[in-house]
C-alpha cells in the first residue's frame, strides 16, 4: 500500500522503477517452477552450527506499537539490521521473543518473508542492500498489546527470532533450506 501511495503521489523510487515496452513479452523463467516438495532441508551438522554461530544483530529494536481504529487491535512495527557471514542463503520470518511471555509472536498474515545472505543481509527484496528490515506484528490480546507497550516504553526487553522454514525457502525458490530458529545475540538499539 505504501508503494502505491508513494506511485500515485508521483514519489520517485529507485528501487521500484517503471519500465513500458511496446511488442511482445517472453516469459525466460517460472519463478515457482521449484515446487515445494522438491526442496530440502539441510541435514549437514557443521552447516547447522555456521549458521547459529555466524548470525548475529548489532542493533535492533526501532519499534512502534499504533492502535487500530477499533481500539482492539494493535500494530506493532519492528525494525532489525541484521549482520551475517553464512555458508548459505536463509529465508524465513522474524519472530518477537518478549521477556515474560510463553509464546513467541508471529509476524502478521501476509508478510512476506526475509532473504538473509552475507552480502544483502536482511531483505525483502533481492537487490535490496539496506539490511534493514521492518516485520510488522498485529494482535488483540490485551495481556500482549500490554507488554508490547512496555517493549516500546522501555520497561520490558524483547528480541527478534529468525525462524527458518520450507515455505519460506519455496518462496525464493532455495533448492535447499535450513530449519530452525535462531535468537541470535540480539540486542536493542532504542525504542
Amino acid at each position: 500500500m505504501q508503494r502505491a501511495r508513494q506511485y500515485w503521489k508521483s514519489v520517485p523510487s529507485e528501487r521500484t522503477p517503471e519500465i513500458l515496452l511496446h511488442g511482445q513479452v517472453r516469459v525466460r523463467k517460472n519463478l515457482r517452477e521449484l515446487g515445494i516438495e522438491q526442496i530440502t532441508p539441510i541435514q549437514d551438522a557443521s552447516v547447522d552450527a555456521l549458521i547459529r554461530e555466524r548470525l548475529w544483530s548489532d542493533l535492533s529494536g526501532n519499534s512502534c506499537l499504533q492502535s487500530q481504529s477499533d481500539d482492539s487491535r494493535y500494530l506493532l512495527s519492528l525494525q532489525t539490521t541484521v549482520t551475517t557471514d553464512l555458508p548459505m542463503p536463509l529465508a524465513g520470518w522474524i519472530g518477537l521473543e518478549i521477556e515474560g511471555l510463553n509464546e513467541l509472536l508471529r509476524p502478521r498474515r501476509g508478510t512476506e518473508p526475509i532473504l538473509v545472505t552475507g552480502h544483502a543481509p536482511l531483505s525483502y527484496r533481492l537487490d535490496d542492500e539496506s539490511g534493514v528490515c521492518k516485520t510488522p506484528y498485529e494482535f488483540d490480546d490485551p495481556v500482549v498489546a500490554d507488554a508490547a507497550m512496555e517493549c516500546v516504553l522501555g520497561k520490558r526487553r524483547f528480541r527478534p527470532v529468525l525462524i527458518c522454514n520450507r515455505e519460506a525457502a519455496h518462496y525464493w525458490q532455495l533448492p535447499s533450506y535450513w530449519d530452525g530458529q535462531i535468537p541470535g545475540h540480539w540486542t536493542t538499539g532504542k525504542t
